[in-house]
């Protein structure tokens, strides 16, 4: 993607006042995550992916391809609540996101990397000083690295705290061996994953499949998931026993390693991280709006502990925090959350997630990290790493930038988000391409950082409490409701999309999508789902008789490839 135009009249379109609608950015954003879905290429082992997926962006954290897909099917369903009666496109790509959730380079890790990792004492000194507790470098798992089946329970520890009959050894020397550890084993399913683990893989999965159940209703993703490694190791799981492993999980008093499961389900083996068990949080709230289920009880659960340990460091309640951790290891007992540790991202994405769940907590989180992390450039403001993590450089967490400004613009906080903003639009390029849109970051990449893009866009639309609505009260009358379809994509853009149910009236803006786009050639756009009544269609204002009906219910409009309005009425 390289700089250029914007395609002719995506600035000006006129669009219907009074009702939602994407602008130029987002529309310009879905373009670039719809050619992103795609994209063919193979993710089966022995398989090449695509080099736009990023895999790149805050490694060694961040180190999957799938946050990429996560973040972008979350941005499409954003989207697509503002734009409910368009969903062709939307659920297209969604659906092609997230099918590559079941192949190999999506869950290869959990599978491969095993245990301690080999290279254990040879990481980069950043490892050892920034991303571990102090003290571990040398024999600890960094984080990215799996460590299926990673034992580090002692034989008898119950016992030897009268928490448990003993059972008698017999063989010499009689008692419990002081090694090798017991507890968990080896376990290549990723959902299961020994009781306690992956949370990287299998709440990002969960979120993705509610999010595509809201967003096209196909009922495909009630049906079982064949998840795919090699010809060998295959697992089947729906979408609601993804979720039901993930409660019974939060639940658990404790892990089979022995370790406290009160903390959460860690991503790596130990590793709790409050930014992806949110991420299942979000996915099992939707999935229980959808579905009529209550999966979300351990999730809730585990986010009122969570405030004790998440962030902390004022001294009364009213304070805003000086510290929060990157993760929790529950073997160890210990939180990340020294001076060396903090990042922006690790505040505000926990803060974001939480916001469907209630406000308070999110507010003082963004407040602390802008608090903490802000540093103001005339009226904009960005959100930077602090010297015990960089030294004298400053530089941005585009991470935790991107997640201040949803965030910010969830809550209804316009001053800090216009801050913010104003910083991206300044700093990271904007590029509008082709009608795409996207931050380039002066990089010269190819491709735009997809995780960063694809954060950034869920500020794009809606509004505040737009979010929470997307997660609470999900969508499901627009099904059975009058939808646009069958639009000449992308040489067309749709810019809004949404019916009126006590107007009865079907408000839809059209544009062209691409600089290729043959403006003033003739296209036409249907109209489904108008059951037995008999429409009336303004365009661009006036009575229009450019159309015809097509089938019960159903209506073909003709009109140019150009900026247009239709009100299509059924009253």
């Amino acid at each position: 993607m390289t700089a250029g135009q914007a395609v002719a009249n995506a600035a000006d379109t006129k669009v219907i006042a009074g009702y939602p609608s994407l602008s130029r950015e987002a529309a310009g954003a879905l373009k670039l995550v719809w050619r992103l879905a795609n994209i063919k290429d193979d993710w089966t082992k022995g398989g090449r992916i695509h080099d736009a997926w990023d895999r790149w962006t805050y490694w060694p954290y961040m180190a999957k391809v799938t946050y990429n897909l996560t973040f972008a099917v979350r941005m499409i369903a954003k989207f697509s609540q503002e734009i409910p009666a368009w969903r062709e496109i939307a659920a297209d790509a969604a659906e092609k996101l997230t099918d590559r959730m079941r192949y190999y380079v999506s869950w290869y890790d959990w599978v491969e990397q095993k245990g301690l990792d080999p290279k254990w004492a040879n990481y980069p000194y950043f490892y050892y000083a920034h991303t571990m507790p102090p003290g571990t470098g040398g024999w600890y798992n960094a984080p990215g690295y799996a460590g299926n089946g990673l034992a580090v329970t002692m034989p008898g520890l119950l016992a030897s705290l009268c928490l448990a009959p003993v059972e008698p050894n017999p063989v010499h020397p009689y008692t419990y061996r002081h090694c090798p550890p017991i507890g968990r084993e080896y376990d290549p399913d990723p959902i299961r994953a020994h009781g306690s683990s992956n949370m990287m893989y299998k709440g990002y999965y969960l979120e993705q499949l509610a999010n595509n159940m809201a967003i096209s209703g196909n009922k495909k993703w009630d049906e079982p998931l064949h998840l795919i490694y090699d010809d060998e190791i295959q697992f089947t799981y729906t979408a609601e026993q993804i979720s039901q492993v993930l409660t019974e999980q939060f639940i658990s008093p404790m892990d089979p390693g022995g370790s406290l499961m009160m903390f959460g389900i860690d991503c790596e083996v130990g590793k709790v991280f409050p930014l992806c068990v949110g991420v299942a949080g979000l996915g099992q709230r939707l999935m229980d709006r959808i579905k009529g289920t209550n999966h979300v009880v351990g999730f809730e659960k585990w986010l009122e502990f969570a405030k004790t340990w998440v962030a902390g460091g004022n001294e009364h309640p009213e304070d805003l925090y000086t510290w929060a951790a990157c993760y929790y290891d529950r073997d160890l007992n210990v939180a990340t959350n020294l001076p060396q540790h903090q990042m922006p991202c690790f505040w505000v994405t926990p803060a974001f997630n939480t916001t469907p769940f209630e406000t308070e907590w999110p507010e003082k989180l963004l407040k602390s990290a802008i608090t903490k992390f802000g540093r103001w450039d005339d009226d904009a403001l960005r959100l930077v790493h602090t010297p015990d993590l960089c030294g004298p450089l400053v530089i941005d967490d585009t991470w935790g930038h991107s997640f201040a400004m949803a965030t910010a613009y969830e809550l209804g906080d316009t001053e800090t988000y216009t801050a913010l903003r104003a910083w991206c639009d300044r700093a990271w390029e904007p590029i509008y391409s082709d009608g795409e849109f996207a931050y380039g970051f002066n990089l010269g990449e190819a491709f735009p950082r997809g995780i960063i893009n694809h954060i950034q866009g869920l500020s794009l639309v809606g509004g505040p409490g737009s979010a929470a609505r997307m997660y609470n009260e999900p969508n499901l009358k627009k099904f059975d409701q009058p939808t646009l379809t069958g639009v000449d994509y992308p040489n067309l853009a749709v810019r809004q999309a949404y019916y009126d149910e006590n107007r009865h009236a079907l408000a839809l803006a059209i544009t062209p999508g691409q600089d290729s786009s043959p403006v003033g050639s003739p296209t036409s756009l249907r109209v489904i789902n108008l059951g037995d009544a008999q429409p009336m269609i303004l365009e661009d204002g006036v009575k229009s008789d450019q159309w015809q009906v097509t089938g019960h219910g159903e209506i073909a409009i003709e009109t140019t490839v150009d900026a247009h309005t239709f009100l299509v009425s059924l009253a």
